[in-house]
């Protein structure tokens, strides 16, 4: 079948974005006291590079960086029997010439299906979040291997959500577009251009004071997550936004001042 239909009944399906976990003939796998941590991470290995053709000789560097060559491959090709054995599957795994490929007529991955959908700019909101829960691997963040394929699938569902957002600005649905750039909390808390685009919702919508506390709270997670502040564009709209508010708060007093004036004799 396609790669992209989720429902499917795929001998194996991998979950890798919010929680790994794994699924075999529709069950989740459950491991015992012992988890099998290096058939794990040479499955999380191969899926983060590109699961086609990855040669065993880059698996077992990175998986087992301290071991000589000899030793590493060893232990790879051991963890390799071990991982075919606990996918019940073995066809799902192919090794060929030094090298491994996950199968896709028999293993469906979240995070590749994510990709495909996203290079096709075929995502509604509902399908990006349902698809997206989570970082890619997030328990291996120290990973080396893990961090390119990571922050490539992180920038592209970023993007795909603003491309959504926008279209709706433009469409003149600023409510639309806003709750579209609120569901950022849900992926990334720290995504700037997130922000900006809620901050020009409230504005055009009116709400001045609930676009100075984003940008408020913007300030707060990038000074903490990354020891920086805003972008000169994020600053000047947030200036635009209080001079703005300002101009509306004085036109206010003035009228009700007008109001209140008594009547000449």
């Amino acid at each position: 079948p396609d790669d992209d239909i989720p429902d499917w009944p795929w001998p194996v399906r991998v979950h890798t974005l919010g929680q790994f976990r794994i699924e075999v003939n529709g069950r989740e796998i459950e491991f015992g006291r012992k988890l099998p941590r290096k058939p794990m991470l040479l499955l999380k290995a191969i899926i983060a590079s590109g699961g086609r053709a990855v040669p065993m000789k880059r698996l077992a560097d990175a998986i087992w960086p301290d071991e000589d060559g000899d030793a590493a491959m060893s232990a790879c090709t051991v963890a390799l029997h071990r991982l075919r054995k606990l996918l019940v599957h073995a066809d799902a795994i192919a090794s060929v010439e030094g090298s491994v490929t996950l199968d896709s007529r028999f293993c469906w991955v979240d995070a590749w299906a994510l990709s495909r959908r996203l290079e096709q700019g075929s995502l509604d909101v509902n399908e990006l979040l349902g698809l997206y829960q989570g970082a890619f691997l997030h328990s291996e963040t120290d990973a080396a291997w893990s961090a390119p394929y990571r922050d490539r699938l992180r920038t592209a569902a970023l993007r795909r959500l603003a491309e959504l957002a926008r279209e709706q600005e433009r469409h003149g649905d600023g409510l639309a577009a806003l709750a579209i750039y609120r569901k950022r909390q849900s992926m990334d808390a720290a995504a700037e251009g997130l922000y900006l685009g809620e901050m020009r919702c409230l504005q055009s919508l009116g709400r001045p004071a609930e676009a100075l506390a984003v940008f408020s709270h913007l300030q707060s997670v990038l000074d903490v997550e990354f020891g920086v502040g805003p972008s000169l564009e994020t600053l000047r709209l947030a200036e635009e936004i209080r001079k703005t508010g300002a101009r509306a708060v004085t036109t206010s007093d003035a009228s009700q001042a007008s109001h209140e004036q008594p009547p000449s004799s």
